[in-house]
């Protein structure tokens, strides 16, 4: 099929959980043998270049258009005095329009795939240029994680502001989940709750972050000591709550219990301030994702807000790296506590399941192979490229 996506950032480089969703699709759907033509929004904060392009999707037609989607103050407040969701207004642009609509008309696509939600606000302007199906791939469920920050936020004007968009990103995502004729829903979590408020009829299929297992090497043997890892972009607010609170309530009961332990931090928006005292050194944004958590005894993931799937989860069980996690981190994962991940959600129980996978090495062992092979047999590419075309030739029938 020739096939349309339509991203709301750049996909290249692949360092967070958003660009490598996008990123595996794509592979996904070239390797299929699909003809694929990707209109992309080149941001401030996802910048594209072509030369970041990798050389295996080189193939592939990219076209870009610039668009500016940094909040301000000015935007918020005006915001105020209409029924839109500030969050998905962002993302709309006339000019971007105006190319998307040229480039629909010139080519005859057999299938729009829209690449999450904030894709979606060129929907009604796809539907008039094209008969074509339109797919919406979603990587989280967006007006969740507005509503579980609202809930943990403190100031009460922020969180009354906070709510209101969250209320608005709410009526907004359910109605254009709704409007597709589609769904790719990340996760059977996410795709259960969509069920929830779409149409009977519509089809959601799950399809998860798939991956290339020869890609993750196994790790045979974890590193000696005590080392403490977390790799994610603090531009996201989840991380950033889910890094402070790690610092604050759990590195001191650690540190206690195992004064030779250190934390490392890495990821987008990190500082590369090196040692930051009580052994946590925060090393920046980390060129080889899989070399960092290599060099780990245990990946931590803090977080208390957000939706979806946490790709950085699976990359870790993959590579043989166990995973201390809170419950909400791991909720669109099939794992089980103390089988295949350590779940706590207080702080004295995370530092527990830290200290104890770093002093028993039959339960890290017993851990780490369980998780493996739960990737192997949920998340595999070869498996997950058979549903994704079985799905896509039921739709284009």
């Amino acid at each position: 099929m020739k096939i349309l996506s339509v991203l709301s950032k750049s996909p290249f480089p692949a360092h967070d959980g958003g660009t490598l969703a996008s990123t595996s699709l794509l592979r996904l759907l070239q390797k299929n043998g699909h003809d694929l033509t990707v209109f992309v929004f080149s941001t401030d904060k996802h910048p594209f270049r072509a030369a970041r392009i990798p050389p295996d999707l080189a193939s592939i037609d990219f076209v870009p258009a610039s668009l500016n989607t940094l909040p301000d103050i000015r935007g918020g407040f005006l915001n105020l005095f209409s029924r839109n969701s500030y969050h998905l207004q962002r993302f709309y642009d006339a000019e971007a329009a105006y190319a998307l609509g040229e480039l629909i008309e010139d080519r005859p696509f057999d299938l729009i795939l829209l690449d999450g939600l904030f894709s979606a606000p060129y929907l009604p302007l796809i539907r008039r240029e094209t008969a074509a199906p339109i797919v919406l791939r979603t990587h989280n469920i967006e007006h969740e994680i507005w509503k579980r920050y609202s809930d943990d936020t403190a100031s009460l004007i922020r969180k009354m502001y906070i709510r209101l968009q969250a209320r608005r990103l709410s009526r907004e995502e359910k109605s254009i989940l709704s409007e597709v004729d589609a769904i790719l829903a990340i996760s059977e979590r996410d795709a259960r709750i969509i069920r929830t408020f779409t149409p009977k009829d519509l089809p959601v299929e799950v399809l998860p972050f798939a991956m290339d297992m020869s890609e993750y090497e196994w790790t045979e043997q974890l590193k000696e000591g005590q080392k403490i890892g977390h790799i994610g972009a603090m531009d996201w607010l989840p991380n950033r709550e889910g890094i402070n609170w790690l610092k604050k309530e759990v590195w001191p009961r650690i540190r206690e219990q195992a004064p030779d332990a250190e934390l490392l931090l890495a990821g987008r928006g990190m500082a590369a301030s090196g040692q930051t005292g009580a052994g946590i050194k925060e090393l920046g944004e980390a060129e080889d994702a899989r070399a960092f958590m290599r060099g780990l005894n245990v990946f931590v993931v803090p977080l208390f807000s957000g939706s979806g799937l946490r790709i950085k989860i699976l990359e870790a069980m993959a590579l043989g790296i166990p995973v201390v996690a809170t419950a909400m981190a791991a909720e669109a994962i099939d794992a089980r506590n103390g089988q295949e991940i350590m779940l706590a959600d207080r702080a004295e129980d995370f530092a527990d399941a830290v200290l104890r996978i770093g002093r028993d090495g039959s339960l890290a062992e017993q851990i780490r192979r369980q998780a493996r092979l739960l990737v192997e047999r949920q998340y595999a590419a070869q498996t997950l490229g058979l549903r994704l075309e079985k799905f896509l030739n039921k739709l284009n029938a």
